[in-house]
Formats: C-alpha cells, structure tokens, sequence
C-alpha cells in the first residue's frame, strides 16, 4: 500500500468517529482526533483546556477576549501543522479539525464526509447519553426522559452549528459540501461497517499497488 492519508469529517451521532476507528483498525495504521488538541497544546506550551475550548468551535467574543485573536489564530494553526507533519510522516486516519482543507494540496489524501439522517443521528445519541455516568440515576420519571431528549437535541444542533461555524471560519466554505471531499457517505444507510467497506475498498483502490 502507497503512503494515503484518509479525513474523515461528520455529522455529530453519524457515527463518523466511530467508522475511523474501525477502519484504523483494519488498515493498521494511526486514528488522530481529540489528540490532536493535546499535541497542539504541548506544542504551543499553553495548558490542553484552552484548545479544548476552541477544539472545532469558531472562537467566540468571549474566548477572542480571553486568549486574544492572534492567540487564537496561533492555536489554529499549530494544530494545522500538526496535521500537516502527521500526513508527510505516516499513513493515517484523522478525524475532523478541517483535515481536508489543510491537506488539500496533497495528492495523497481520500476526504470523506459522513452524514445521517437528523432522526438516526439523534436515536443515537439518545442511546449513547443515556448510557454515560453523567444520567445514571438522573432518568426516573417521564419527565426526566423527556427533558433528557429535549437536551439531547440541543445538544445536537449545538455542536453541528459549532463545527460548522469552525470549518466556515477556517477554510471559509461550508462545511459538508463537495469541495475538497471525495466520498460523501450515508451512514444511515450504509451503517458503521458499510461505511469502513466503502472507504476502505476506495483506499485500496486509489493506494494499492495494482499498477
């Protein structure tokens, strides 16, 4: 197999992250998410939470006042050329942080953009948060319930509108739309494993040594 990198950007509760894993797995080779933030952190000598904050959130007037727009831009982009040293050094899958913008001049890259249906993401995500130490015990009554799935739609259109403020921010384009994307995948369709087989077999297709 040729040196590939794959980005993989998604919906939140599309599974998207999910789907990285496993296709980490199965190509052997590293999976970069949110320790991206820590390694830009260590880089910049400035304490995790901070880039936590801003971790694919367009910076907001309360963080440019806190941390400075210029440090702002500075976190940004040591993340960047972290991704940027992780796509010359090794084959790998990384997970959102508009890896496909940064590495748009590479030809070494497949972009893959993984969405679902609004109902599907938020099934999910009801079943995943119910499950977290954090609504253990919290979940008695029916209008406990239904207070919960209140919060978990909120949730889920917060950290889309979220991410896809940080994209517009970063590269100035729509986050999701065709531009520097290769594969745009249906997980509520394909599933979790349709989706690692489809990328997977394009991997293979445009990295295998079958000239």
């Amino acid at each position: 197999m040729k040196h590939f990198v794959v980005t993989i950007g998604r919906e939140f509760g599309s599974l998207g992250r999910e789907a990285g894993k496993e296709l980490a797995q199965e190509l052997g080779v590293e999976f970069y998410d949110r320790d991206l933030v820590r390694k830009a952190a260590e880089e910049l000598g400035t304490y995790s939470y901070k880039l936590k904050e801003l971790d694919e959130s367009r910076p907001s007037v309360l963080s440019q006042y806190l941390f400075g727009s210029s440090d702002i831009d500075k976190l940004i982009e040591a993340q960047s050329q972290i991704i940027r040293d992780l796509a010359e050094r090794e084959s790998c899958i990384i997970i959102g942080r508009c890896a496909d913008y940064i590495l748009r001049d590479r030809d070494d890259t497949l972009n893959v953009f993984v969405y679902a249906p609004d109902q599907i993401r938020y099934a999910h995500l009801l079943e995943t948060y119910r499950n977290k130490e954090e609504y253990k015990g919290r979940l008695n009554t029916e209008d406990d319930y239904l207070a919960f799935q209140q919060e978990i739609r909120e949730l889920m259109n917060a950290v889309d509108h979220k991410r896809h403020d940080y994209y517009k921010y970063v590269t100035g384009i729509n986050r999701g739309e065709r531009y520097h994307k290769d594969l745009i995948l249906n997980s509520g369709t394909l599933g979790v494993k349709g989706v690692v087989k489809t990328i997977k077999a394009a991997v293979e297709y445009k990295f295998g040594d079958n000239e």
